[in-house]
């Protein structure tokens, strides 16, 4: 079986990147920590390289920045590589198949449109609403006296 699985922390904020056909890539550091302390008594920290494609690379590139916690899987996959005519060397790439955000920095997200404004939001007929209380119904996870349509709700007898 050929799988990894890293969490760290993205060193530099990764370009988007493509191939001379047009396909997406993006390279990235991870920093990821050693669970177990050195003889110094400190935790030393490894540098993977990794790469992704296609609309991963594009997600990694959008959302990601320097400092980002990621969790990412994939593989890891030997490419050879030829330096002149007499130089040729093996080396591994890795694979990143999946990445999971796990905290992104603030101003690496990118805007989302607008949420409407309240006064262009439906509103229920007066005669549907009633005040929640949220001490009185377990099942009911809104705040106290916020109101709630109640023709949504089915009543069992």
């Amino acid at each position: 079986m050929n799988q990894f699985a890293f969490v760290g922390r993205i060193v530099r904020t990764p370009d988007l990147m493509k191939t001379k056909d047009g396909t997406h890539f993006t390279r990235y550091a991870l920093a990821v920590r050693r669970p177990f302390k050195n003889t110094k008594g400190q935790y030393d920290t490894d540098f993977i390289h990794i790469v992704s494609w296609n609309k991963l690379a594009e997600r990694v590139a959008t959302y990601c920045t320097k400092g980002s916690m990621v969790s990412v899987t994939g593989r890891i996959q030997m490419r050879q590589l030829e330096l002149g005519q007499e130089r040729q060397y093996t080396i591994p790439d890795i694979i990143g198949e999946t990445v999971s955000f796990l905290k992104l920095n603030r101003e690496s997200v990118p805007a989302i449109s607008a949420p409407v404004p309240p006064e262009t939001q439906p509103k229920p007929p007066a005669s549907e609403v009633v005040e929640s209380d949220v001490m009185s119904d377990p099942l009911k996870q809104a705040p106290i006296s916020e109101k709630i349509d109640v023709s949504a709700i089915a009543t069992a007898e």
